[in-house]
Formats: C-alpha cells, sequence, structure tokens
C-alpha cells in the first residue's frame, strides 16, 4: 500500500496543504510547532475518522482539530492498495467520507459506516482497527512504547492477517461477526440503542413505576384522610373565628362604653373643679373688699376721735360698722362648703364591667370560649381572628394541593393493570435476550480459545521479526525476544539474561518497541510506515543502523519520516541512498 497525495483544505494548523509522496523513503521536514504531529493525526483521522469523544483527553480529536476560522474542515487521500487506486475525501465536520476508485466511480457504500466516526475505511482494506495503527503503522515522539495490555490486544488482531493459506483459521472474522451480532442483537449495559439496554431500562422503569403506582395506591387514602382532616379542622376554625368575632364586637362595645363614660366623667369633675375654684376667688374676694372697709372703718374711727374729741357716739358708730364686718369676714372664711360624696369612676368601670360579663356569659352558654380569649382585648382578639384566617386558608391551599395528588394518582392507578402486564412482557424479552447473550458468550469463548491456540504458532512468528530488527539496530547487543502475556515483551542480552524492558536505557527501550511496531507492521498489507519525531533519543550510530534496516524493506513499505532535524537526511546522504525531501 502507498500513499500518493495528501491535500489539506483545514486541519489543525494546517491549511491549503499539498504533499506528493513517492514509494520508498519520504522525508516530511518542519520546525517545531509547524504541524508534522498534525499531519500524522491527519492520515489516521482520514483513514478512520476523527472523534469527539475525549477519552480521558481534555479535548477530543474534533475539538483539537477543527479549524478556528470556520473554514472547510476536510481533506483527501489519494493511496493504491492490491494495485488499485482509491481517493478518500472526508469532511470531518458532517463526519462523511467519499471514496472513489481510479475511474472515479464513489464506492462509499461499500464501507461500513459507524455513526461516530462515519466509513471504516482503515478497519476493511488494512484489517487493522485504529488502536493497531497507532501502535505499528504509526509511531510518534515519546510514544514508541507499547504497554502490556495493548502487545495482547495488537498480538490478537493480527492472527488473520497471516497469510495461512486455510481460510477455516479466519477466526477473528468469525469471532468479529459474532460480536457484531452481540452488539446488533443484544448489545451492552452502555449501548442506549440496543436490546440489552433498551429492556433492561424498560424493566426498570416499569418497575419503579410498579412500586410508584402501588405506593401511590396506599397513599390515596393517606391524602382522603389528611383532606378530611383539614376540612374538619377549617370547619372548628371557621366556627372559633365566627364565636371571636361575636367576642371581640362584645369587647369593642363594651370598650367603647367604658371609653365614653371615662371622658364624661372626667369632663365633668373638670367642670366640678372650675366651679369651686370660681366660688372660691368670689370668696377670697369678698374677703379682700371687707378686710378694706374695715380698715377704712377703723381709719374713720380713729380720725374722729382724733378730730371730734367729743360726740362720742358718733364715733362709736364706725367703730361698731368695723367690729361687725371683721366678725362677718371672719364667719365668711370659717363657713365650709357643704361635701358632695360622688362615686369613682372605678365603680363606674365596675359596673360596665359587669354588664360585659353578663353578655359574654351568655354568649358562653351558646358557644364554648377559651379563658385565654376572654381575657383579650379587642385588638389582640383581632390579631387571633387574623391568624385563624391565615390558618384557613393555608388549610385550603393545602386541601387544593391534596385534591391534585388524588386526582394524580386517581389517574396512575387506572394505568397499574397495563403496566404489570408491559412490565411481564419486556421482562420476558430480556430474558430472551440475556440468553442470547449467553450462548453467544459460550460460542465465542470457545473460538477465543481455539484463538488462542493458533496465537502461540504466531507470537514466533513476531518474536523472530522483533529480534531481526533489534539485532541490527543493536549491533547484536540485544538479539533476543521473548513475549508472554504477563509481562509483554522481554529481552535477552549477549550473556543470556533476561532483562526488562524498564530497567533498560530510553534509547534501548525505544529500539525494542519499535521492533516490536514493525513487526506488526510486516504483518499488514505491507502499510507505510509513517515516523513522527520518533528517533529523538537514538544516538547518531542507533540512527544509523535503523535507517539502514528501513532502507531494506522501503523497496516494499513505504516510508514517511517527520522531522526537524537534519540527522536524517544526512544519514542518507551519507548512505546514498535516494529519498524525497518536503518541506511544510
Amino acid at each position: 500500500m502507498q500513499i500518493n497525495k495528501i491535500q489539506i483544505s483545514n486541519f489543525g494548523k494546517l491549511n491549503d496543504i499539498n504533499i506528493d509522496l513517492e514509494p520508498g523513503i519520504n522525508i516530511i521536514k518542519g520546525k517545531n510547532e509547524a504541524g508534522k504531529s498534525t499531519l500524522a493525526d491527519f492520515v489516521r483521522c482520514t483513514y478512520y475518522g476523527v472523534s469527539k469523544n475525549k477519552n480521558g483527553k481534555t479535548y477530543s480529536d474534533f475539538e483539537k482539530y477543527s479549524p478556528w476560522n470556520n473554514n472547510k474542515f476536510a481533506g483527501r487521500i489519494d493511496y493504491e492498495i492490491n494495485d488499485q487506486k482509491y481517493s478518500i475525501y472526508r469532511d470531518f465536520t458532517k463526519n462523511k467520507a467519499t471514496i472513489t476508485d481510479e475511474y472515479g466511480a464513489d464506492v462509499s457504500d461499500n464501507f461500513n459506516k459507524t455513526k461516530s466516526k462515519g466509513a471504516e475505511i482503515g478497519f476493511e482494506q488494512f484489517k487493522m482497527d485504529e488502536e493497531t495503527f497507532e501502535n505499528s503503522t504509526l509511531v510518534r515522539q515519546n510514544q514508541i512504547a507499547v504497554d502490556t495490555t495493548s502487545q495482547n490486544s495488537i498480538i490478537q488482531k493480527i492472527g488473520n492477517a497471516i497469510q495461512t493459506g486455510d481460510e477455516s483459521l479466519s477466526y477473528d472474522e468469525i469471532i468479529k461477526k459474532l460480536e457484531k451480532v452481540l452488539y446488533d442483537e443484544v448489545g451492552t449495559d452502555r449501548t442506549t440503542t440496543k436490546p440489552k439496554y433498551t429492556l433492561k431500562k424498560e424493566v426498570s422503569r416499569l418497575e419503579v413505576k410498579q412500586i410508584e403506582l402501588e405506593s401511590a395506591s396506599s397513599r390515596s387514602g393517606e391524602i382522603k384522610k389528611q383532606k378530611d382532616e383539614l376540612k374538619e379542622k377549617n370547619i372548628a376554625l371557621q366556627e372559633e373565628h365566627k364565636t371571636l368575632r361575636e367576642l371581640r364586637d362584645i369587647k369593642f362595645k363594651y370598650e367603647k362604653e367604658k371609653n365614653d363614660a371615662r371622658n364624661k366623667y372626667e369632663l365633668e369633675q373638670k367642670y366640678k373643679k372650675e366651679q369651686k375654684e370660681k366660688e372660691l376667688a368670689k370668696i377670697k374676694k369678698r374677703k379682700v373688699i371687707v378686710s378694706i372697709l374695715i380698715v377704712l372703718m377703723m381709719i374713720i374711727s380713729i380720725s374722729c376721735i382724733i378730730y371730734l374729741k367729743s360726740n362720742y357716739y358718733y364715733i362709736a358708730i364706725p367703730l361698731v360698722l368695723g367690729v361687725i364686718l371683721l366678725l362677718i369676714n371672719i364667719l365668711a372664711g370659717n363657713k365650709e362648703e357643704p361635701q358632695v360624696i360622688e362615686k369613682p369612676f372605678s365603680t363606674i368601670e365596675d359596673e360596665i364591667t359587669r354588664k360585659e360579663n353578663k353578655e359574654i356569659k351568655k354568649l358562653a352558654l351558646k358557644k364554648p370560649i377559651k379563658k385565654s380569649f376572654v381575657n383579650k382585648n379587642s385588638e389582640m382578639l383581632n390579631e387571633e381572628i387574623s391568624n385563624i384566617e391565615n390558618e384557613v386558608a393555608k388549610n385550603e391551599i393545602e386541601i387544593h394541593k391534596l385534591k391534585i395528588d388524588e386526582d394524580s394518582i386517581k389517574e396512575k392507578v387506572a394505568d397499574f393493570n397495563e403496566v404489570v402486564e408491559d412490565l411481564e412482557y419486556n421482562r420476558s424479552e430480556l430474558e430472551k435476550v440475556l440468553k442470547k447473550e449467553e450462548i453467544i458468550n459460550i460460542g465465542l469463548s470457545l473460538l477465543k480459545d481455539s484463538y488462542e491456540e493458533i496465537k502461540k504458532k504466531i507470537i514466533p512468528s513476531i518474536e523472530e521479526d522483533i529480534k531481526y530488527t533489534i539485532s541490527k539496530t543493536t549491533n547484536g547487543k540485544y538479539n533476543e525476544i521473548k513475549y508472554n502475556d504477563v509481562y509483554g515483551l522481554i529481552c535477552k542480552n549477549e550473556y543470556g539474561e533476561l532483562i526488562p524492558l524498564d530497567k533498560l536505557s530510553l534509547g534501548t527501550m525505544d529500539q525494542i518497541y519499535l521492533g516490536f511496531r514493525l513487526a506488526v507492521a510486516d504483518k499488514y498489507e505491507n502499510l507505510p510506515l509513517i515516523f513522527d519525531e520518533a528517533f529523538v533519543y537514538f544516538d547518531d550510530e542507533r540512527l544509523e543502523n535503523l535507517l539502514k534496516s528501513l532502507i531494506e524493506i522501503s523497496d516494499e513499505k513505504q516510508i514517511i519520516i517527520l522531522s526537524c532535524s537534519e540527522r536524517e537526511t544526512n544519514i542518507l546522504e551519507k548512505l546514498k541512498v535516494k529519498y524525497k525531501n518536503i518541506f511544510i
């Protein structure tokens, strides 16, 4: 398989890119951040689609590579495989791929399509899924290592890619078909459109619904009881409200009467006080006049005595008059006003209170009245009346809510029999689906066991391929590689010592993992090998050894090296190897 041309409208930071590739070795150069890794991902996404799933990453591929300028998020790859030429144009925004053959005929319908990524071109033409592509054909900087889980997964996937010549050994296809049947006709607990998920969800929903209806049915009686209690409470409150209003009216009437009586009493007292003060003023005035007259009489008498030394009779007259006036004044001053015994206001108030109590007792004979209410005034009773009105209104609202609940429950209970029937039907259907799942899983288990037997024949072949590559790149220092499901790749050094890969230098580890990738890639359709800054930790000697290995296979496999360094081209120039140099 060979990629002939790459055209990118917009993909991440790349736009209006046109790259022509040739068989053999292609070196694509660019500065750091020029978009070399983006170019590698464009190839991957064109064949396998761009995912909107983050898969634990901060951004999904769709978010990461969508153009910021809203330009066309699309591109094209021209390639040939199995002596046939194809062109893929993928519109990533619409998740749509158009595949044409060398005559321009649209063959897109020949490829299976998924909802998440569109046409599965890479999977169907390379017989390789995206995970294997990432762990073999595409080799990235700082991502050369392949963990044990991925190694196991890849080993299992390459069984059908080995040319055994025996179609009956195509267990992978049978397994895939069975898995597809399992997926389409059963699904998983997460496939929201498949029978297992939908039936489980529906059974769960109906079970909850059944419990709700049973609960609702029992709650119906409770609601009626609550509603009746609130109605009875409101009737009692309204009776109490009526009684309190009558009591308040009585209280208000006699409070007014007391207030009026107090005002009248105070006015009378004020008037009497004013009259008394007037009378006292008159007496005081009279006393002053009499006192003046007495003084005058005394003066006259004394004057007569002085000037009228005789006629004592005339002298005695004013003296006698003065004495008389003095006696009158004394008698008038000592005269006490008659004391009128007045009734105190408390007596009047008590009389009114007695009338009030009499009327309240009369009311109490007709209707029960709380003692605490009797001792309250009209204003306090108004507050109590307002409280009762608020409580009645609150109860009415609650009664209304209960009525709505009651009506809703009646509608639900009416559906109870239908829910029970639906639940039984869905349980029966779910049981059939789970039985089918069990049967298919038994078949898959048997097939996978058989597949494991075949895998035991595959692994030695892969080990030999890795051994060949590693022996060349390490000058024979690590010339034997072993693989097992538990530890993955293990190597032996020239002394026969088994060494886990994590005990080796970073550069050596990269070479071994790279050998594994090349061995895996060798099993698939001679796919191009894409190296994205993959040789950063290789020294010049190891890089030269690796390039020599790549040169050996470049007649059969297209090699695409993305690099910001001159090291690769310098070595190729030194070895006098033909290559195409491309700049982006």
